[in-house]
């Protein structure tokens, strides 16, 4: 079995998992500056963050070629919801448990990074930000994601675009439609680097995620692995079905929403009565966040990693923190930028 070590919690914290997800109709549209903080118990990690960006050369052109999404937080079969989650006091410098929501860490890569071979030489060959998951934005709130059924295929991993033909399927009741809207606090600096971009282009991006069992592409990889253990790491790791806009000739609308197996998913064991309360502006409680995803050591002891879960148990009334990690950044020549918006109602979107 992999120890899967924690390096989204360091994303979470860095970039403020926590901020109010209501949307601001006057400023629906915005430029990417590389703001700092976007959460004061985030500061050190921020700062830590932000001098990596520093050591890059901050005159250096930035030219992304393709998108990794990867979607974060608690799965509740019963009521069929992606939910907000708790992330532990032992994780964190105060030692107090905080409320973060759930999130899509959005990954811009240029073609240099796909060739790195360390950290350090993909640094400043990517830039990162986290986006809220909603169906729809409404009167300038966020409303839930929308279950749906989706259009699952497996990718065609040799070509590099498109399905490969095998239709696959989702859990029952595990898949939503919705937009991802960005948090700009949270945009990496590097982000600015990209000269002329226009970053409302994936701001209301439309967004699907569906959870099934893993694809014959990814089974057959994991089993590849030394570490890989079939009678526990097949029942934690599953596929992340993705869906985004792609060009599409022959339908009505001008593109396709399918969804394919671009990323892999880990089930993570969650303390479902581990809550923290929200505050308002005034310090007034606003909401109750529950459900605590757990650790627990790595194997040397080193670190912490997620405490892994068994997706048999409980069908039905299923409960868990679902982490996921891209295997594909989707090439931009496979997509139109300008219709990745198309199929998200974002009231005010396009409106000054």
């Amino acid at each position: 079995m992999k120890n899967l070590t924690l390096g989204l919690l360091t994303a979470c914290l860095a970039f403020g998992c926590t901020e109010d997800k209501a949307i601001d109709e006057s400023d629906d549209n915005f430029d990417a500056e590389g703001s700092g903080d976007a959460d004061a118990d985030a500061d050190a990690d921020a700062d830590a963050d932000a001098d990596a960006d520093a050591d890059a050369d901050s005159d250096a052109a930035f030219v992304p070629v393709a998108i990794g999404l990867e979607f974060n937080g608690i799965w509740d079969e019963e009521t069929q919801t992606l939910n907000d989650y708790v992330f532990p006091a032992e994780l964190t410098d105060d030692g107090e448990a905080f409320a973060a929501s759930a999130h899509v860490l959005v990954t811009l890569a240029t073609a240099a990074y796909f060739s790195a071979d360390t950290d350090a030489e993909k640094e400043g060959e990517y830039c990162e930000w986290i986006s809220w998951f909603g169906g729809a934005v409404v009167g300038g709130e966020i409303t839930p994601p929308t279950p749906y059924t989706m259009n699952a295929q497996e990718f065609d991993w040799e070509d590099g675009v498109g399905g490969s033909g095998v239709t696959a399927e989702t859990w029952e009741g595990a898949a939503w439609e919705g937009g991802l809207l960005i948090n700009e606090g949270s945009m990496d600096e590097r982000c600015a680097d990209w000269e002329g971009a226009d970053y409302n282009l994936f701001h209301g991006m439309h967004y699907g995620v569906g959870f099934g069992d893993l694809s014959s592409e990814m089974t057959a990889r994991l089993e590849e692995t030394d570490w890989w253990d079939d009678e526990v790491d097949a029942y934690t790791y599953f596929t992340m079905y993705t869906a985004m806009n792609h060009p599409n000739d022959e339908s009505a609308l001008g593109y396709d929403f399918v969804g394919y197996d671009f990323s892999t998913g880990y089930y993570v064991s969650v303390d479902e009565d581990e809550c923290v309360e929200v505050e308002d502006e005034d310090g007034a409680v606003a909401s109750v966040v529950c459900g605590q995803f757990e650790v627990e050591p790595t194997e040397d002891g080193s670190g912490m990693m997620y405490k892994a879960a068994d997706f048999r148990e409980d069908m039905g009334e299923r409960y868990a923190f679902v982490s996921g990690s891209a295997w594909w950044y989707e090439d931009f020549p496979n997509l139109d930028l300008t219709q990745l918006t198309e199929g998200f109602e974002f009231d005010g979107a396009e409106e000054e």
